[in-house]
């Protein structure tokens, strides 16, 4: 029989592994059973999600070559494949951090209430599934820090990069008339 909740929080602080993921687990082993295919295959699908939303992100915010090249990379990456077939917390985690790095880039873009709740249940989420998340909070806030109080960074924000001019033909290893962030002037100005 499958532990409860209060075992499942017990077992969390017992082993120092937070209880999110095992608790989404236990609904997950409710619904299709406790087989080892389904059990394993939660993995996978969090590992699958992390992939189209690697690839959701770097065309979004890159282009579409960068996009399929970091989507395939992931996809073949050996530590990536072994973990998409344990049954553990680590692919939740990957698809969490990828989520919040999507929102928190997003909010930079365009700062709004709804992207900072997003944020902050992906962030609270990401805590309550693998500890060492916390360093995604401090790569967070340091980049909030030297893009609020540093003048030299302000360059790399979302809104200058995806308005910056582009290289004239011939020069630099962009191509002429593709900012560096991809076309986004239509999608809200700039």
């Amino acid at each position: 029989s499958l532990p409860n909740y209060s075992e499942l929080f017990s077992i969390a602080f017992q082993t120092a592994v937070p209880p999110g993921y095992y608790i989404i687990l236990h609904q997950w082993i409710n619904i299709f059973g406790e087989s080892e295919f389904f059990v394993r295959i939660l993995s996978a699908l969090f590992s699958s999600l992390s992939a189209v939303l690697i690839f959701t992100f770097a065309k979004k915010f890159l282009n579409l070559q960068t996009a399929l090249l970091a989507s395939v990379l992931f996809l073949l990456s050996n530590i990536q494949i072994y973990y998409a077939q344990e049954a553990r917390p680590y692919a939740m985690a990957e698809l969490l951090v990828v989520g919040s790095f999507y929102l928190f880039y997003e909010l930079l873009r365009k700062p709004t209430k709804t992207l900072f709740l997003l944020l902050g249940i992906v962030n609270f989420m990401m805590l309550f599934t693998h500890y060492l998340t916390v360093l995604v909070f401090a790569v967070q806030f340091i980049a909030v820090i030297l893009l609020s109080f540093a003048p030299s960074f302000a360059p790399l924000t979302p809104q200058i990069m995806r308005n910056a001019p582009t290289p004239p033909s011939g020069t630099g290893s962009l191509s002429a008339g593709s900012p560096p962030f991809g076309d986004r002037g239509a999608e809200g100005g700039g």
